[in-house]
């Protein structure tokens, strides 16, 4: 594995040590591979590593595409370590397939539902959440854990941005709550009191913490659907960010609970719907490719990992998605 000069250059100005940065390329390249022939995805893809993809925007993984008249050049990028995180976000090997696979999976799905109109994928991704759920149920079914993973790291960065010192049953815990709103599953969960809970255990309004998590409040999100259907519960982004900066000010004793279950209720507010609808959503939302390489194993060992888990019900939570996942397998 070589370091392009670009990639180089980028290195000496992040501060970043060649050889560690050689080393972590290498893995995403390894789990590059592993994705595109567990797809059967035929179609080269670039992998580059671009720290200003974070300075400018957070992110810490981005795709572009780039259309010639010699053809479409597909690169996949990723943006640490750099000078604001000094470390790779997504260290865990299965974390990496996860997210090159929710990368991949946007391609399938814009494909399907939007015939590559980047205009339409544009509106989408700039107003909903919906787009993102797609893409992370559909990265969850190939690799369960790999997800769980993603977002725990998704959280510890947000943590270390904020310097906010979560244990970790904490960070898993919020973790599965983020996940199950970013694959659109139910939450039985009371999402306010879970918050109030961990703000009182740190003795800290949470401000910080949600300010800094690079992605919206999934916690909040509303179901999946597809976009064929009405959606049940919050997906416009705008509105996420609303209720977040509300759930602030009732963790600062600002807004009382029924007051803030006012404001959630204005927006549509909603965790939870009929697992008939869900299953009914899925269907229409995966796509064969994905499905045949996705397999009950991997489903098995997020379940078991799921049960070091302590809060019950948010537990349950978790297996019950994968319980409905395993019913496509």
């Amino acid at each position: 594995m070589v370091l392009s000069i670009s990639e180089r250059a980028a290195a000496a100005v992040e501060g970043v040590d060649e050889r560690i940065l050689t080393k972590i390329k290498s893995s995403w390249e390894n789990a590059l591979n592993q994705v595109l022939r567990d797809f059967n995805f035929k179609r080269e893809i670039y992998l580059e590593y671009n720290p200003l993809i974070w300075h400018v925007s957070k992110y810490p993984i981005g795709i572009r595409i780039y259309r010639s008249i010699a053809g479409t050049i597909t690169v996949i990028e990723f943006s640490t370590p750099n000078k604001k995180i000094p470390f790779d976000i997504f260290s865990n090997s299965k974390s990496k397939k996860a997210v090159i696979a929710h990368e991949i999976a946007h391609m399938l799905d814009d494909k399907k539902w939007h015939a590559m109109n980047y205009k339409k994928i544009a509106y989408e991704a700039q107003h909903y959440i919906t787009r993102e759920q797609r893409a992370e149920l559909l990265a969850f079914f190939y690799e369960p854990l790999g997800i769980i993973h993603s977002n725990k790291s998704l959280i510890k960065v947000a943590s270390y941005i904020s310097e906010t010192e979560l244990e970790n049953q904490q960070i898993l815990a919020y973790a599965i709550l983020e996940l199950l709103g970013r694959i659109g599953m139910n939450r039985t969960i009371n999402v306010p009191l879970f918050f109030k809970k961990m703000s009182e255990d740190q003795g800290d309004d949470l401000s910080r913490l949600f300010r800094s998590h690079i992605t919206y409040p999934y916690s909040l999100a509303g179901l999946l659907a597809s976009p064929e259907d009405e959606p049940t519960g919050i997906v416009k982004a705008s509105d996420l960010i609303i209720c977040r900066e509300k759930l602030i000010d009732y963790l600062k004793n600002q807004l009382s609970l029924q007051e803030l279950g006012k404001e959630f209720k204005k927006r549509g507010y909603a965790t939870k719907t009929d697992k008939k609808k869900l299953t009914e959503a899925m269907k229409k939302i995966l796509i064969p490719r994905i499905l045949n390489a996705s397999n009950t194993k991997r489903m098995k060992d997020a379940k078991n990992y799921i049960q070091k888990l302590r809060l019950i019900r948010l537990k349950n939570d978790m297996i019950e998605a994968i319980k409905l996942c395993e019913k496509f397998l």
